[in-house]
């Protein structure tokens, strides 16, 4: 908006008349300025407005078209789902009726054969009854494939007969006489284990005064083979200490003989230490 006192001030200041009309042209064409910028933008405002309302027309007339559209297919659904139940109706008249709540009596076949089209519903039930009687627990049982399995209700993949085979390994392989059965095989190495030597020992010990000697009698077992002499020392003077076995056979001796050679006069505890070998 243009500022009317400032024209008003040039008007009463200006001295001739040159300055007088300059400031009077000045002040009326600001206003005419003013005027015809109103005028432009009110015209604005009244196009913007009409185009507005010529907008939301069209808009509220395109909803009820859609909605007209909407209604019309809406009764076409209803009515399509009508004359479908109505084709049910007579096709269910056709074949009898609804046979839902209808009982059928039937044999169970005596061989699994597959149901063919066309045949008697007695027939295909019959079928269907055989099939599910020589089905056994197996077939309604979960698979897994895998030997880490701990819940009950699976069944193993056949890919873990592979499995377990390569951690069984080749029965050919076995050094045993039975090479067909893994049991048999081990029951066989169970049975050569009783025949299997093994070791024992057992420490022999006597107080013996210096420069002397005794003798000891070797026990056995049963199931010894052999004994021999492995160790002798002394508590105070081990190299003083010596032992043989004598006696007897020379696998199975009789008696251990130990003596203390050291001087001094002092007795000395001797130790022997025999082993035997035994099945």
């Amino acid at each position: 908006m243009a500022n009317i006192s400032v024209y008003l001030e040039k008007i009463l200041s200006a001295v001739y008349g040159r300055e007088v009309r300059g400031s009077i042209h000045d002040a009326i064409k600001a206003g005419n300025d003013e005027i015809e910028g109103y005028a432009a933008a009110e015209a604005s405002r009244e196009a913007a407005e009409q185009k507005r309302q010529a907008d939301t027309t069209a808009a509220i007339q395109r909803c009820d078209t859609a909605i007209t559209d909407a209604n019309t297919a809406a009764q076409a659904s209803s009515a399509a789902t009508a004359a479908c139940e109505d084709a049910t109706e007579a096709a269910l008249a056709v074949a009898g009726g609804d046979i839902a709540e209808n009982t059928v009596s039937f044999t169970e076949a005596l061989t699994r054969a597959n149901i063919s089209t066309g045949e008697k519903l007695k027939i295909t039930l019959g079928k269907i009854s055989k099939w599910f009687a020589d089905l056994g627990a197996a077939a309604f049982l979960g698979v897994s494939n895998t030997l880490t399995q701990t819940e009950e209700g699976y069944v193993l993949d056949a890919r873990q007969g592979r499995m377990l085979s390569g951690k069984i390994g080749n029965l050919s392989s076995l050094t045993t006489a039975t090479q067909d059965s893994a049991v048999s095989a081990i029951n066989e190495i169970n049975n050569n284990l009783t025949s299997v030597i093994k070791f024992r020992s057992k420490l022999y010990q006597a107080n013996i005064n210096t420069g002397s000697q005794t003798t000891i009698t070797v026990d056995y077992n049963t199931g010894d083979v052999c004994a021999f002499l492995i160790s002798v020392h002394g508590a105070s003077n081990a190299a003083a200490v010596s032992g043989h076995l004598m006696g007897g056979t020379s696998a199975k001796p009789t008696s251990l003989s130990l003596s203390n050679s050291s001087s001094g006069g002092v007795n000395q505890w001797c130790y022997a230490m025999v082993g035997y070998l035994y099945k």
